[in-house]
């Protein structure tokens, strides 16, 4: 069964648009085709679709969404059809007396514990700080953090509010410390001259290894990331997540890059 995540839910209209795990185009998707969901649907929530022919092409048919992925056998047993009970034949016996109901303890609902850089996006847009984003075809974009989303991000530019694709952003960096980074960030001209843009099928991204990285957190040693953009950023690791990486330069100031536009990793 085909798997992705919600791109895009208006859930005015009742449609959106499904980035697909396989990296193939993204699909339509109805709300009259979503078999089962719980909660409100979201951008970022997982999916479980089979592919149709719709009016305008193809489409997302049967949609299972979730908020967290599901393993195969729940899947299995949510797209297994339910069998009603047979009715007794005959009258029966007398009724038993019903039992009321026991009223239930309210459930606790646990905090998700946010990831550091989801974090210190919000940090920065409650703070308004000034900061410089370096995306693809937005080199050097100077903005306030409004807000971020799981996959997609809004920023303040010159007073108007645009939403960007968070795979589209190399990394970023607070306008105080620019001249430190600016001295800081040399090029890998080989890398530069490529011209690479995103990657968005996860399986076609550089896997930087997660116990070389581990290892290069624990015993404050520098590390190397050469961006997709030939940028070169050499510093020690302040903390990192599954999606970024916080390196403080050793002039002084901080980059926080992301992993999904990372080229090559080193460890110094």
């Amino acid at each position: 069964m085909p798997t992705g995540r919600i791109k895009y839910y208006n859930s005015q209209k009742g449609f959106g648009f499904i980035a697909q795990d396989s990296g193939e185009q993204d699909l339509f998707m109805h709300i009259s085709s979503v078999k089962k969901h719980e909660g409100e649907i979201q951008p970022g929530h997982f999916v479980y679709y089979e592919i149709g022919q719709g009016r305008k092409g193809l489409e997302a048919k049967n949609i299972i969404v979730s908020s967290r992925r599901i393993d195969e056998s729940k899947l299995q047993e949510i797209l297994k059809p339910k069998r009603r009970a047979p009715r007794p034949k005959g009258k029966g016996g007398p009724k038993q007396p019903q039992r009321q109901a026991q009223p239930t303890q309210p459930q606790v609902k646990k905090k998700k514990k946010l990831i550091p850089d989801h974090a210190y996006m919000i940090k920065q847009a409650k703070n308004q700080t000034p900061m410089v984003f370096e995306i693809y075809d937005h080199p050097h974009l100077k903005c306030l953090v409004k807000k971020k989303y799981k996959y997609d991000i809004d920023l303040l530019i010159d007073g108007e509010v645009k939403r960007f694709f968070m795979h589209d952003i190399k990394f970023c960096y607070k306008v105080r410390d620019e001249e430190k980074v600016k001295r800081a960030i040399s090029y890998d001209e080989e890398v530069r001259s490529q011209n690479l843009k995103a990657i968005i099928p996860r399986k076609e991204r550089y896997k930087i290894p997660d116990e070389e990285l581990k290892k290069a957190y624990k015993e404050e040693k520098p590390i190397m990331l050469v961006m997709r953009g030939g940028e070169v950023i050499i510093g020690t690791i302040e903390w990192y997540s599954k999606y970024a990486i916080k390196v403080n330069l050793p002039i002084g100031g901080s980059v926080l890059a992301f992993r999904h536009a990372v080229y090559k990793f080193q460890s110094l």
